[in-house]
């Protein structure tokens, strides 16, 4: 089983929950990748959870992401009234 798959959440579509992502590619083949998440919802986002290419936990709880290496992420964002938001993104 994926690590991201454990968390066990139920994914379900929230209409009032944006994520978006400003990305910065690692540069010179360094693991130096960014992800910054920009949160807009009815009440606070409180909990961040990041699945790198491995499908292994790389990050919890953090708006800002460095030293990412090239790769397929997954991500979880999940708010006070339990509004959740799953999607991925690359590095390159």
């Amino acid at each position: 089983m994926s690590g991201y798959n454990a968390l066990g959440f139920d994914l379900g579509d929230c209409s009032n929950f944006k994520v978006e992502l400003k990305i910065t590619d690692s540069t010179n083949g360094l693991d130096n990748g960014i992800v910054e998440f920009d949160v807009e919802s009815s009440s606070e986002a409180i909990s961040y959870f990041l699945f790198g290419p491995d499908d292994q936990l790389v990050s919890k709880n953090q708006k800002v992401v460095e030293n990412l290496k090239k790769g397929k992420y997954i991500y979880f964002v999940i708010d006070k009234q339990g509004c959740k938001k799953k999607s991925e993104f690359t590095v390159n």
